[in-house]
């Protein structure tokens, strides 16, 4: 065999050797026998990840220090030293399989290698680690590389890069595997450690991946009105390269914005009147997170379109109209006139009114929409005007002379043109038309009251009226002027028909001599006193108000009171009861008229023509004082003048004689009887003296000396001064029958055995009837008539006295009671019941009693 080579020469290699004995080659070496191998060769890593591999033996013979070696494959040989029974073999490699053995080192010799034991170093670090992110749910593939041991299990693990967030592991026996887990929007590193047999390998290098960012808050949007973009503003979200914004309309179309920096971005190109859901997301390589929350917002509301807008011209009010935009909640119109001054009204429509504007300006037109969000896109509509402003009239004064009205008024603003009206109550109307602020208003009826107003007006509208002038014209020139001479007053009383408008009417009078007067008054007629009389006036009049006077009427001629005849005289002729008038003759007279009146109201009359000055009354009443008038009888109106005094005539004969008569006197009554001053009544009896009344001025009178039994012829006559008295009114007769004289030489004869009586007494004159009176003294009164001289009466009461009496009955009066005479009528018999006897025996006489009887002077007894 060669010779072997040295052991440092054998590292990285493992050898079998085999000793061969053989004879000794040379006798003189001293060959020590090796080492005896060592046994229970026993290897263990101090720790994992050390590399420090600690061998451990039983001691071995003729061994004088060991050495432990570690051989991997290609004949890579690590070893160590030691004197005892164990050393530490420093440095293995990971990931490599160790072939440990141990060699005895002895004198000389060293022991064959022990009985190999593997030994392994910590596995190695996993290599090329990658991870690959899972967008849609957040886990991340984990792989790598490794050249470790058959059977180890690899461990990934991610860290955040910040720590805060707990991590995420997997393992595998392969060369990957999956994170579940992971946190969006979170930069991780992932290290990957082996283990095999307990032991772990250093961590892997780090490999950094981020999670898909994680899904934005929407926070807000911001609407740019005016611009038709939006800021849309977001939060939570960390990681991301990109955030993406994204709008979308009801209709389905599209915006948005995308930012790298900051956490908001403008999104441009809104669409009006739409609402847009928004939302962001945020993108990080390949990955982009969920969708955010959604905001809709709605931009501004679309400009209205087709504005129109109309004024009403009496009330200013302009209603505007338009075409709805989409998305308007509301609109406003507004009109800005030309001074600055804004109005507007508010729809959730498509028109509002806006009322109350001033008159005479020009208005822009503008309508705004309000959406939900902004408050408005203008549209702007044509220019309109409102009415003219109502004119203001400074004065409306009237001509006299022409009839006509000037008015003037204060300029309008926005008129163009100015009408003038002037109307009636009763529908009459005139007017006049100016570019100017005056003009005049020339066909105007006469005294009308006129209410004058002026109305603007511009191409479109006329203004309302403005205030209304009242104005009177000239009154109208009075019309059927009427004099009536008021023959009382000796004036005349002027009237006419009513002219229109007049407040005030003057007459003016003129006679032949050039001699005037007037009269004023408010109504239709005036009188003018103090005319002469006799003559003829001529009458005008004119009409007058506050202002103007009419023009004078149509004069008219009239003749005046004609004057009153004078020296009226009156002549009465009894005999023919007629009286001849006669006067002196008045100026301006066409013929007389005569009245006499009476007090009780008896007319005569008589008349005569203008060459007479005398006329003839007749048929004039008894007992009348006339009131003599003379009429001079004028053209229009008479006049009259009364003789001083008055005419009487003879008194009337006395009417209704009547007589209260009472024993012996008699009161004489008569009806009064006109024109009587004084009375003489006569009493003439049919036989006998006669009564009278003399110079009586009363209507009765007492005929104190008449007599019972008589007839008298009373009649009455009437005196006055008239026709010297001669007494010619004597009434008619009345005939006064006075009461017959009492009965005289009554006597009284009395029949005892009937108990009847009789009366008798004397006739008297007129008398047609008696009546007896019979008072007896028990209290019987009889009374009796008769038309005879004598009365026999039955039946009187026995033993009564009767006062006898008798009164004569005239056709109208009766007489006074006669002188009485007493009558006794016949005792009344003794009660027979009443008598008693007494017999005296002893005498042979009796003794009779008997009660008491009425009108007995004496009784006889009687004994048979």
């Amino acid at each position: 065999h060669q010779r072997p080579a040295l052991w440092t020469e054998l590292h990285s290699h493992c050898y079998r050797i085999q000793t061969v004995l053989s004879t000794p080659s040379i006798a003189s070496v001293l060959l020590n026998t090796a080492p005896c191998v060592p046994q229970n060769v026993q290897s263990q890593l101090l720790t994992c990840q050390s590399g420090n591999l600690s061998v451990s033996w039983q001691p071995s013979a003729g061994a004088l220090s060991y050495r432990a070696e570690a051989v991997t494959l290609p004949g890579h040989l690590l070893s160590c030293d030691s004197n005892s029974t164990s050393c530490v073999i420093s440095a293995l490699s990971c990931g490599q399989s160790y072939d440990v053995s141990l060699v005895g080192v002895g004198d000389g010799c060293n022991s064959s290698h022990s009985t190999t034991t593997i030994a392994r170093g910590a596995p190695c670090p996993p290599s090329s680690v990658s991870a690959v992110v899972h967008c849609t749910n957040n886990t991340a593939a984990v792989s790598w590389t490794s050249l470790g041991f058959v059977g180890s299990v690899y461990i990934a693990t991610a860290v955040s890069s910040t720590g805060s967030i707990t991590g995420a592991q997997c393992n595998s026996t392969g060369y990957s595997c999956a994170l579940t887990g992971l946190q969006c929007g979170t930069q991780y590193n992932v290290t990957v450690t082996a283990t095999k047999d307990n032991c772990t390998s250093l961590p892997s290098a780090a490999y950094s991946f981020t999670t898909a960012p994680c899904e934005p808050s929407l926070d807000g949007v911001s609407l740019d009105c005016g611009s038709g973009s939006a800021v849309v503003v977001w939060s939570g979200s960390g990681q991301a390269d990109l955030y993406s914004v994204s709008a979308v309309d009801g209709q389905g179309d599209q915006l948005g914005c995308n930012s790298t920096q900051t956490q908001s971005c403008s999104v441009s190109g809104l669409r009006c009147g739409r609402t847009y859901a928004f939302s962001v997301t945020a993108l990080r390589g390949q990955c982009t997170s969920a969708a955010s929350n959604t905001l809709h917002t709605q931009t501004a509301a679309c400009p209205a379109q087709a504005i129109q807008t109309t004024v009403g011209c009496p009330n200013s009010t302009a209603t505007v109209s338009w075409s709805p935009g989409s998305g308007a909640a509301s609109y406003t119109a507004t009109l800005q006139s030309s001074d600055g001054n804004a109005y507007a009204c508010n729809s959730t429509g498509a028109s509002c009114d806006i009322t109350h504007l001033p008159c005479g300006q020009t208005y822009s037109v503008t309508v705004s929409a309000k959406g939900q969000n902004c408050s408005g896109t203008n549209s702007t509509g044509s220019p309109v005007k409102t009415a003219p402003c109502v004119p203001q009239i400074l004065s409306a004064s009237v001509n006299c002379s022409r009839n006509t009205v000037s008015v003037s008024w204060l300029s309008s603003p926005g008129a163009l043109v100015y009408f003038v009206t002037a109307n009636s109550s009763s529908g009459l109307s005139a007017n006049c038309t100016s570019v100017n602020t005056s003009c005049d208003l020339l066909t105007l009826a006469c005294g009308v009251a006129y209410t004058v107003t002026v109305m603007a007006k511009d191409n479109n509208c006329s203004s309302a009226c403005s205030a209304p002038v009242q104005l009177q014209t000239v009154p109208c020139v009075p019309q059927n002027l009427v004099p009536l001479v008021d023959c009382a007053t000796n004036g005349v009383s002027v009237s006419w028909s009513p002219s229109l408008g007049a407040h005030l009417y003057k007459v003016t009078l003129q006679d032949s001599n050039g001699l005037s007067g007037t009269c004023q008054s408010s109504g239709g007629q005036c009188n003018v006193t103090g005319l002469s009389c006799g003559r003829v006036y001529h009458v005008s009049l004119t009409a007058s108000d506050n202002q103007c006077t009419s023009a004078p009427s149509t004069s008219t001629d009239f003749q005046s009171v004609p004057c009153a005849a004078s020296s009226i005289s009156a002549v009465l002729n009894c005999t023919t009861d007629t009286a001849v008038v006669a006067w002196g003759a008045g100026a301006g007279s066409q013929g007389y008229s005569v009245s006499a009146v009476a007090s009780l109201g008896q007319i005569t009359g008589c008349s005569s023509n203008n060459s007479s000055t005398s006329c003839t009354l007749s048929n004039l009443k008894c007992g009348a004082a006339y009131a003599v008038s003379v009429q001079t009888l004028g053209a229009s109106c008479n006049r009259s003048s009364t003789m001083s005094g008055q005419l009487i005539t003879e008194p009337c004969v006395p009417q209704n004689l009547s007589v209260q008569y009472d024993t012996v006197v008699g009161l004489l009554f008569w009806d009064f009887t006109p024109g009587a001053d004084r009375f003489t009544a006569l009493a003439k009896a049919s036989q006998g003296p006669n009564d009278a009344c003399l110079n009586v001025t009363d209507t009765f009178c007492t005929l104190s000396n008449t007599e019972c039994g008589q007839i008298y012829n009373v009649t009455v006559t009437a005196y006055n001064s008239a026709c010297n008295g001669t007494g010619t009114a004597t009434s008619l007769p009345y005939s006064l029958q006075t009461e017959p004289c009492p009965p005289q030489n009554v006597r009284t004869e009395l029949n005892c055995s009937t108990h009847n009586a009789s009366v008798s007494w004397d006739a008297s004159l007129v008398a047609v009837g008696y009546v007896v009176f019979l008072q007896g003294m028990n209290g019987d009164f009889l009374v009796f008539s008769t038309q005879q001289t004598s009365f026999s009466i039955p039946g009187l009461s026995c033993g009564t006295v009767y006062t006898t009496y008798v009164q004569a009955l005239g056709q109208v009066y009766n007489s006074s009671y006669s002188e009485s005479v007493n009558l006794l009528s016949a005792p009344c018999s003794p009660d027979s019941a009443g008598v008693v006897v007494q017999v005296d025996c002893s005498t042979d006489s009796a003794l009779i009693s008997w009660p008491f009887s009425a009108g007995a002077d004496n009784y006889t007894a009687m004994v048979r």
